[in-house]
């Protein structure tokens, strides 16, 4: 397990968050606070929209089950049907005759209440219209979908979802939504699902906590039933400042980690993989732990973006796209701990930041894409190193503490706007590309912004 990437290693179907409800019969997602329910029965299509949409569970009425992305389908598939022994069960998408974009067999295929997913889930070959009649969703077999006809007994039920809405509590200190998930799943389990979700048009992420008062707010207004939940805090191997068993841990946000609240003793890294921290919500203190640790539940906490990337790279001589990173919390007060890495770069050639507080911008720009706007300063050189002269590949990688830098701990003229609190900043790698003509002999990778913390 590489924990330096925080790529999810669990299978999807870890995401199945059960939530049973009074009735056994509808069970919660925690992705979305939706209840489902397996009807069984021989229905046609039509019909089956008709039932689902005769019933209700908590004044909510309901609809054949939709999908808006990949957790959902597959949690769904997972917790009512995979169990089936014919997993012909009506899903809530039909082929719409009068939308402008029918066609046969592929367009025009519509959710029942007009929820949108970019990314389909068809069987290969799917949907085939065969014998010109298939114009209905179902579930066939391993999370998959196909095209149907509607004959009543084929089907040997349907799903229906409930669309009860989520409800975070808001803390007023800082006006952001908190929600507690009761679970039992791993941490990158938890991280894919809290990723997920939204609310009020802001994405949510594992809790991340500021300082004593935002704890005590966690533990004495959410309604958590468990002892023990994942949050955000997670320890980066490629920090500067890592080293067992207590350097390296940072928010996943990239906020600055000012409060900690450790039981005596932790972190330990007792089993020699613990990486990630988890709350004890009798004793009011945190543990470092493994991933698979056997959490029973996970705060989620939603706030507008501060750190993410943007913008698209420009695919390279070598045949990658340059992708740029960051670890770590930009702070004004610091002077490491804070990195910008970008990685498929060709090797061995020269390269530097783009940086500045202009704003995001997308014009055409040496064969590529500059991502943001003017004033823009510049770091200094250095090489993207990788495999050695002769070789030409994608090996080259650029790195660069942000804090250091602005700091004036590696030389350079850092922009005074590095280490202005407040501040959003917005940079994008350039290095040269020696296999190309000029003057498009350039790399450029996809671009970050960030907020710097005091």
């Amino acid at each position: 397990m590489r924990f330096d990437s925080l790529t999810p290693f669990v299978s999807l179907l870890a995401c199945a968050v059960l939530v049973q409800s009074a009735s056994a019969q509808q069970v919660q997602w925690a992705g979305n606070g939706h209840y489902y329910e397996y009807v069984p029965g021989t229905w046609d299509w039509p019909a089956a929209k008709a039932h689902a949409e005769s019933l209700t569970f908590q004044n909510v009425k309901g609809h054949l089950v939709t999908f808006s992305g990949k957790l959902e389908n597959d949690w769904v598939h997972a917790t009512f049907v995979a169990a089936l022994p014919n997993q012909h069960v009506w899903i809530g998408l039909y082929q719409d005759f009068s939308s402008p974009n029918f066609s046969e067999p592929a367009g025009g295929w519509t959710w029942v209440n007009g929820e949108t997913w970019p990314v389909s889930q068809w069987l290969g070959g799917e949907p085939n219209n065969a014998n010109l009649v298939e114009h209905y969703g179902e579930y066939l077999y391993n999370k998959f979908w196909n095209d149907i006809d509607s004959p009543t007994g084929l089907n040997n039920g349907l799903i229906v979802e409930y669309d009860l809405p989520l409800a975070p509590k808001q803390n007023p200190a800082n006006g952001h939504y908190y929600a507690a998930v009761p679970a039992t799943i791993d941490w990158y389990a938890a991280n894919d699902l809290a990723t997920a979700m939204t609310y009020n048009g802001w994405p949510g992420h594992l809790v991340t906590i500021a300082d004593q008062a935002e704890e005590d707010w966690i533990y004495s207004q959410l309604p958590v039933p468990t002892n023990k939940f994942w949050f955000g805090l997670t320890q980066f191997p490629g920090l500067p400042s890592f080293v067992e068993p207590k350097g390296g841990f940072a928010w996943l946000t990239g906020e600055p980690l000012t409060f900690t609240h450790w039981a005596s003793g932790q972190p330990d890294d007792g089993y020699g993989n613990e990486h990630f921290a988890t709350f004890q919500f009798n004793a009011q203190v945190w543990w470092d732990v493994p991933f698979d640790w056997s959490s029973l539940g996970f705060v989620v906490e939603f706030e507008p973006v501060k750190q993410a990337t943007y913008c698209v790279g420009k695919l390279n001589s070598a045949g990658c796209v340059p992708t740029i990173g960051v670890y770590g919390s930009a702070r004004a007060s610091a002077s490491s701990d804070f990195v910008v890495e970008v990685t498929n770069l060709r090797n061995q050639e020269f390269s530097m930041l783009f940086y500045g507080s202009g704003g995001p911008n997308s014009k055409p720009f040496k064969g590529g894409t500059l991502c943001l706007k003017a004033p823009v300063r510049r770091t200094f050189y250095q090489s993207t190193n990788g495999s050695q002269v002769g070789a030409i590949d994608c090996s080259g990688v650029y790195r660069l503490d942000v804090n250091a830098f602005a700091a004036g701990a590696l030389g350079g003229k850092p922009s005074p706007l590095l280490r202005v609190p407040g501040t959003t900043v917005y940079a994008q790698l350039w290095a040269v590309d020696g296999g190309y003509m000029p003057p498009g002999n350039v790399q450029l990778s996809d671009a970050v912004f960030w907020t710097v913390y005091p």
